[in-house]
């Protein structure tokens, strides 16, 4: 019940920011849902340890977001909703690097 709210309100964000569909359920949700990893990593930054708040920030990003966005993928499939993995470019470049 929850991931067919998540689902219905990615387009909706995506509108209202002026973003793509794939940046927000890349980026946003994945960072968003990590808030208390983001959290140390900034404590960790501003204790001086880059390197450490670097692996926490992106690590549990990567993560995330490569947990998440095969399962919205096949939600929306599930709920008749239109959302694919037909990347452009820069969202396979990004996903690419990241993982």
């Amino acid at each position: 019940l929850c991931a067919e709210f998540l689902l219905q309100a990615v387009d909706g964000a995506a509108e209202l920011l002026h973003l793509t569909r794939h940046f927000v359920a890349l980026v946003l949700i994945p960072n968003i849902g990590n808030v208390d990893a983001v959290a140390v990593s900034i404590s960790m930054a501003l204790k001086g340890k880059m390197d450490l708040a670097l692996t926490m920030a992106l690590g549990s990003a990567v993560q995330v977001s490569l947990g998440l966005v095969p399962l919205l993928v096949l939600l929306c499939w599930w709920a008749d909703l239109p959302l694919d993995l037909d990347l452009h470019g820069y969202e396979t470049v990004v996903l690419m690097i990241s993982a």
